[in-house]
């Protein structure tokens, strides 16, 4: 039993009405599982609560890619490049084994010596990923949201 949202999506008619569903932020450890339970939900669309900038909806498209594949058993990761060129980030697909479990702290060098701030080198690294309004298709100065196509999928043991 995958619960409510699949309750919701698969065994109530809604007729002509669009099914968007509202994730876990991706500061939580829910969201995933909520995505693969609005893929085989038939959802047409998901909402991300707490969404923060267009490497959230990035990373969330690539977990519905995976999870309308099948894949299984890995998380989404970001992978980040600079050089003279500029900052560029793609999304890629990691074995759990790899990620769960680990942290990766921040160098020593980029927190100043007392210990209650930053330094240069953080202000390098995390510029790119704050700075500037995301590129976003609009629909009449708004936000225009994917849909999802809907997947029939098999029940897994």
């Amino acid at each position: 039993d995958d619960g409510t949202e699949v309750e919701m999506t698969e065994n109530i008619d809604y007729g002509d009405t669009e099914v968007i569903v509202r994730i876990n932020g991706l500061d939580t450890p829910h969201w995933q599982e909520d995505i693969r339970v609005c893929v085989a939900g038939g959802a047409d669309g998901i909402r991300i609560a707490k969404c923060e900038s267009a490497k959230d909806v990035q990373i969330v498209e690539a977990a519905v890619e995976a999870a309308v594949a099948g894949q299984t058993d890995q998380m989404v990761a970001l992978d980040c490049t600079r050089d003279e060129t500029g900052y560029r980030c793609r999304t890629k697909l990691v074995p759990l084994t790899q990620a769960a479990n680990t942290e990766r702290k921040v160098p020593r060098d980029w927190i100043n010596q007392a210990g209650n701030g930053i330094c240069q080198p953080f202000i390098h690294y995390a510029l790119p990923l704050i700075q500037g309004e995301p590129e976003r298709p609009l629909e009449g100065s708004l936000p225009k949201f994917a849909k999802l196509k809907k997947v029939l999928t098999t029940d897994r043991d």
